[in-house]
């Protein structure tokens, strides 16, 4: 039986992490997991003596206490989903879609959070034509936001983020994330995609390596050019489709 779905995928690369990868993924998430376990066991150690006790003061310190705890679970659920995202990556569901309207619908959707922070979000298109490709759109998304979220990072407050669509060529459609933050070091543009390299103190370094996966997962590239103090410019180039309508 023939998926429809996949009927214009093209040749994909393994979706997963290399073998000499396994060593580093599991002492990595290891390592990150260690330390705020031992810190919850102490405060949960430290909560039981204040509730022996039992007065009003030191209930409300073990009230705190809860919250910090629960809140640094969060934190690892998040870390944990995306250790698992990286290491058993979902298959894509490719189809054909206009990335010109997913690109609009994303910029409306992140709008009013960037503009808490004074960040314009902004769309330039080359022209007004949809633009169809073939990929899995909603991982696509989630690529696009998590792009448009560490350029919003790094600008911090009162800059831009212009999200461009346009022709690569006759075969691949580009899709740019621009920011006007401070740009990438040199030294750290070849690193950027790589697994657990991160300059943020509570980043997990799999961001850019996922989206990286995702996208030449179905026959697309992602590539960065930065200089510094002139921000950074995120493109990504996926497979075009013939504007047909029984294409999908």
């Amino acid at each position: 039986m023939v998926d429809k779905e996949n009927d214009h995928a093209p040749d994909l690369p393994a979706f997963g992490p290399s073998g000499n990868e396994i060593g580093d993924f599991t002492s990595h998430f290891a390592h990150e997991i260690r330390n705020p376990l031992n810190a919850m066991r102490m405060q949960l150690a430290v909560m039981r003596e204040v509730l022996e006790q039992g007065n009003a003061e030191d209930i409300q310190t073990a009230r705190d206490q809860i919250d910090g705890v629960e809140a640094e679970i969060e934190r690892l659920q998040k870390l944990a989903d995306t250790y698992l995202t990286y290491g058993r990556p979902p298959a894509p569901r490719s189809r054909p879609f206009d990335v010109v309207s997913l690109v609009r619908d994303m910029a409306d959707f992140l709008t009013p959070e960037f503009e808490e922070d004074g960040i314009d979000i902004r769309v330039a298109l080359s022209d007004a034509k949809a633009a169809r490709v073939h990929a899995d759109p909603e991982q696509f998304r989630q690529v696009l936001i998590n792009l448009c979220e560490n350029a919003k990072a790094a600008i911090e407050c009162n800059g831009t983020v212009t999200l461009r669509v346009r022709s690569a060529d006759s075969n691949r459609v580009e899709v740019q994330v621009e920011d006007t933050g401070p740009g990438i070091r040199r030294g750290e543009l070849d690193l950027v995609f790589k697994p657990f390299y991160t300059t943020k103190s509570s980043g997990s370094g799999l961001g850019l390596a996922i989206a990286k996966r995702i996208v030449e997962a179905v026959g697309g590239s992602i590539s960065v050019v930065s200089e510094e103090g002139s921000g950074a410019c995120f493109s990504i180039r996926l497979p075009r489709v013939e504007d047909n309508p029984d294409a999908g």
